[in-house]
Order: C-alpha cells, then sequence, then structure tokens
C-alpha cells in the first residue's frame, strides 16, 4: 500500500506485490485475451454464461492433461 507521497506503509498484514505483466517497459499495453473472447462472448456476459469447467473441456480438448492440471492447480490456488 503507498500513501499519498508514493511512500511505502505497512498495513499490519502480509501482502503480495507483482510487477504488471500487461504494459511494456515504455507503458505501451500488451495485448491480452481472455476466455470471455474464445467463447465469443461480450464483456457483459462473461460472467454468467460460462464456467471453470468450460475452460477446463476447452484447454483438455486443444492442449491435453497437463495444461488442464496446472489450470486446476491455479484455480484451487487462487481460491
Amino acid at each position: 500500500m503507498a500513501n499519498i507521497k508514493g511512500e511505502v506503509c505497512t498495513t499490519g498484514g502480509t501482502a503480495l506485490a507483482v510487477e504488471r505483466f500487461d504494459r511494456l517497459p515504455g507503458g505501451d499495453p500488451v495485448h491480452m485475451e481472455d476466455f470471455a473472447q474464445v467463447f465469443g462472448l461480450f464483456p457483459d456476459d462473461k460472467y454468467g454464461r460460462r464456467s471453470y469447467a468450460n475452460i477446463a473441456s476447452v484447454l483438455w480438448a486443444e492442449t491435453g492433461q497437463e495444461a488442464t492440471y496446472e489450470f486446476v492447480r491455479r484455480v484451487v490456488f487462487s481460491v
């Protein structure tokens, strides 16, 4: 967490800081796709019409067991 002057301060807990991966060093955006695009959904529809199971099915069909298991591992970690 940063204060108004941009200095780092503590909140008494723990946090994970991750460098942005969606920007180039000069600040230009890096094109990103999500599974809403794979499923042909508009942004307003992406949270109500598909699920992690749908994503896992696509991964299994396109990449096989190893990538699908990695996806499940990451979902479990996120939860």
